[in-house]
């Protein structure tokens, strides 16, 4: 009999490693629109497919749990802390994902993904794209829950009716 670790289901270091890579590359950093960030981009896309039969497989079961319920599973992916697996849903979820809506196109064309600038850009223009605004720091649960609204009255003051 066999032990149960040669058979788990797991996606590659490479995913992973990609996913870093985009999040660390000149596009989403800096917002820089030329050629070489997008093609930086496009390469670490391409590296994070999958390579051997066992990957196809975890992909193919990516997918299919992706398109059972798009929204609630890159919804998971994210509260899971397993958003590297973004990479394999489809294209759209990635830049919406990533911000990028409006100013990069991904394309899969059955073997590889082609990145270019959004159409509705102007190609000319080199723009950066706007910073994604922060969610401000939640302060304490019992700073905020107990807070006292009233004006204080002092045990000297009358009280009006």
């Amino acid at each position: 009999m066999q032990s149960g670790s040669n058979h788990r289901l797991a996606p590659p270091q490479n995913l992973f490693d990609s996913y870093k890579n985009i999040l660390g590359s000149a596009l989403l950093l800096n917002g820089c629109l030329d050629a070489s960030s997008i093609s930086e981009v496009e390469g670490y896309l391409n590296a994070s497919q999958p390579a051997t039969d066992e990957d196809h497989k975890c992909r193919a079961l990516i997918q299919y749990l992706y398109r059972k319920n798009p929204s609630n599973f890159i919804r998971f992916l994210v509260r899971s802390k397993l958003s590297h697996l973004i990479l394999w849903t489809e294209a759209k979820s990635i830049v919406r994902f990533l911000g990028l809506q409006g100013v990069l196109y991904i394309k899969w064309n059955g073997s590889n993904y082609e990145c270019s600038l959004h159409s509705n850009r102007d190609p000319s223009v080199q723009t950066t794209r706007p910073e994604r605004p922060r969610r401000a720091a939640r302060s304490n649960y019992n700073e905020t829950k107990f807070t006292n609204t009233y004006s204080s009255i002092s045990p000297d003051e009358p009280v009006q009716a």
